[in-house]
């Protein structure tokens, strides 16, 4: 493996908007270059979509051309065109040692050499549609050992933003363009910003749009490119990709990645690759991420936040050592230590976000890795930590509660007369929405208060004046939990929402335990409790309860319980004993149950808010000290309705299908599951018992066994305490 710095961070791609503008009228076509493959692929930006060629070329062919075709083309809107994209960057890929040459440098040399050049274009789509396909075609192939003669280079990508934009799946390590005759196992990171669920499909290399190459004899085909016997596997939960065979000399190898989105394949993208086979009996050994999930961040305006990532090389003796490139972004910090090791490195990668940050314009951006051994031949390889920025609605303006105090009444009218005419930072995306939304603090509070004043700029333009009465009157008599952010006092018990194990899915049933206490600091001489409850960000389509059983306060005979609904998301609830007896405990008080929407956005974040919260003891008097604490969480791409908490995330891509389909599962632990599928009567027409790893897990589907029909799948844990059921549709 080899390494580049890798150009495909958001901020760095805008620079290129204005410089790319400016040739798009022309169109220049590839040409001969002895090519040794490369990918297409493109990213959302704004109304824009950011589109990147990478070719890879054979040092003893012609130079890459300066420019490159991309067609793009819509059956559904009969539309078909073409655009130039420019070379924005070329290098030349490292030899296997330090210190040897490839042809690239001399041409005598044994070793092939390799260039690569990266080409950049800007477009926007002029409609929405669920055919889109982009492509470049360029002649000829570079001679390889597995493909008859030079045939022509077939790149394409795929798009359906029917239902909204869409990045494709960043896949940060570049192609294995050496190997060893011995078995390596190669990093296959796959990164989606969308959180779409991702599939990888080996295929043969493609000539044309609806052409394959054509093997040469030998046993070559799209899963063993290196012969009859060879190895070509990926790993999609381990994300790796694992390679073997015996002859020396040059192969091509494909992959196609697909993204689903709700069960809908929304894009997808071709790596075509070259690996070369050279002689030698030393292994390669690369350096492997060892928890994938945590290369995983999120980030809020103003706030701090730290990731350690950890990379272990499978050779127990070689030396491993990281080096991050943090990107240059307006107002942020980044601070990073590495620390090199025998055989795992580690990285700490903190942050502190800008309080002007705007999740609509920066939405994530990646941090390259670039993590390597000092082994001959040298392992290397590219990793990318994918940072997503969110609202973070702490101390937020509620549009007309002008100070804060939770409720719209006279008093804010008069909050705007006192702060007339103060100036500060505009609200992003402001509205007049009866929601919490993000602002950046103004310079001053209101007198004798430590609130805010940029709450009294109802409107969000950035001053505080007559026109954000139209907020005031807009909400009048509207109510919210959130006021000033309270401090939280060590020492004293929280009331919480517990989070721990929870995922916010489309059309998921939730059930949140309220907690409050803990072993270190429970809850004393308490006799009751109540509070307004708000759930934020999404509008439920049913009402959100609490129910209480197996609380530590009581049972149905020694407690009380009262609510009143305001809304399907907004709650006053009161809970106390009726036996004029203090408890003190700790843990599970209530538990919070709701639906998210089944048309709720993925990355949209929740919030759950307490308010107004008061508590007693058996003779009425007032406990203070407690610590009311919020809680929020990012909905994730899901199609299943469940509570479960072993199995979190479980479902079919494609669904419908054809002859291939995947059962993708996500578990928080190693699990063995039983696998059941039934047609429409009822019987069993497949059954396997699998064993699951912790994370993400894919299980191939007998597609090609079955006639066309619904399909019932049936999963059981192998203790019969945890199951799902899900429909999938052969066709």
């Amino acid at each position: 493996m080899l390494y580049y710095s890798s150009p495909k961070t958001l901020n760095v791609m805008k620079h290129f908007l204005l410089f790319l503008s400016i040739f798009l009228l022309t169109t220049v076509h590839s040409r001969a270059s002895h090519l040794a493959g490369g990918q297409l692929t493109y990213e959302q930006s704004g109304s824009n979509y950011i589109f990147t060629l990478v070719l890879y070329r054979d040092c003893a062919g012609i130079p890459l051309p300066n420019s490159a075709t991309l067609s793009v083309s819509s059956a559904s809107q009969s539309s078909n065109f073409t655009i130039s994209m420019l070379q924005s960057t070329q290098y030349t890929v490292s030899v296997p040692c330090p210190g040897g040459t490839n042809k690239c440098y001399n041409p005598t040399s044994n070793i092939p050499g390799y260039n690569v050049g990266v080409y950049k274009a800007i477009l926007t789509l002029p409609a929405a549609a669920s055919d889109w396909v982009f492509s470049h075609d360029a002649s000829a192939r570079t001679s390889t050992n597995n493909l008859t003669g030079t045939p022509n280079l077939h790149l394409s990508a795929t798009l359906n933003n029917l239902n909204g934009g869409n990045t494709n799946t960043y896949i940060p390590n570049i192609p294995p363009f050496y190997i060893t005759p011995n078995a390596v196992t190669i990093p296959l990171q796959a990164v989606d910003a969308d959180g779409d669920s991702i599939v990888i499909e080996r295929i043969a290399p493609k000539t044309s749009a609806t052409t394959n190459a054509t093997y040469s004899a030998g046993g070559y085909s799209a899963t063993t490119p290196f012969g009859a016997g060879s190895t070509y596997t990926i790993n999609q939960t381990a994300q790796t990709m694992t390679l073997q065979g015996s002859t020396i000399g040059q192969f091509n190898l494909a992959f196609l990645v697909k993204e689903y989105r709700n069960g809908v394949l929304i894009g997808s993208y071709i790596r075509d690759f070259l690996t070369s086979i050279l002689p030698g009996s030393v292994n390669y050994s690369i350096p492997m991420l060892n928890n994938p999930s945590a290369a995983i961040a999120y980030a809020c305006p103003g706030s701090t936040g730290i990731t350690t990532l950890s990379f272990t090389d499978p050779s127990a003796n070689d030396s491993v050592y990281i080096s991050v490139n943090t990107p240059t972004l307006s107002g942020w910090t980044f601070n990073v230590n590495s620390t090199p090791g025998i055989p795992t490195a580690n990285t700490v990668i903190s942050w502190t976000a800008p309080n002007n940050l705007n999740p609509a314009t920066l939405p994530y951006f990646y941090i390259d890795i670039s993590v390597w051994d000092n082994a001959c031949p040298r392992g290397v390889a590219n990793y990318v930590m994918l940072v997503r920025t969110q609202q973070c609605p702490t101390d937020s303006v509620w549009p007309g509660d002008a100070n804060s105090d939770k409720v719209v009444n006279i008093w804010d009218a008069l909050a705007i007369a006192v702060a007339y005419n103060q100036t500060g930072p505009t609200r992003p995306n402001a509205s007049t929405n009866w929601v919490p939304q993000w602002s950046q603090d103004w310079a001053n509070n209101y007198p004798f208060t430590t609130v805010n004043v940029k709450h009294g700029d109802c409107n969000g333009n950035g001053v505080i004046n007559a026109g954000d009465l139209v907020a005031v009157a807009t909400n009048y008599s509207l109510t919210h939990p959130k006021g000033g952010a309270r401090s939280k006092t060590t020492g004293d018990p929280d009331l919480y929402f517990d989070m721990t194990g929870i995922t916010l899915a489309p059309g998921k049933t939730v059930a949140i335990p309220i907690k409050l206490g803990t072993s270190a600091d429970p809850m004393k001489d308490f006799y009751g409790v109540g509070t307004n409850i708000q759930i934020s960000g999404v509008t439920l389509t049913s009402q959100a309860t609490v129910t209480t059983t197996n609380s530590w306060l009581g049972n149905s005979t020694n407690t009380m319980e009262f609510s009143k609904n305001f809304s399907k998301s907004n709650l006053d609830w009161a809970f106390a004993r009726n036996d004029q007896q203090n408890m003190t405990g700790n843990g599970t008080l209530a538990t919070l149950n709701f639906t998210v929407p089944s048309g709720a956005t993925p990355g949209t974040t929740i919030n759950f808010d307490f308010g107004n919260t008061v508590m007693t003891d058996k003779d009425g008097t007032p406990i203070t000290a407690f610590n009311p604490i919020n809680a929020s969480a990012t909905i994730v791409p899901d199609n299943i309705s469940n509570t479960n908490t072993l199995l979190t995330e479980v479902n079919v891509i494609p669904n419908p299908s054809g002859n291939e389909a995947h059962l993708q599962m996500k578990v928080a632990s190693a699990v063995n599951i039983g696998v059941r599928i039934a047609d429409v009567t009822g019987k069993t027409v497949y059954s396997s018992n699998e064993h699951l790893s912790s994370g993400n897990n894919h299980i191939n589907l007998p597609a090609t066994g079955l006639t066309s029909g619904v399909y019932t799948i049936h999963i059981t844990t192998d203790d019969q305490k945890e199951s799902n059921t899900l429909k999938w549709v052969k066709q």
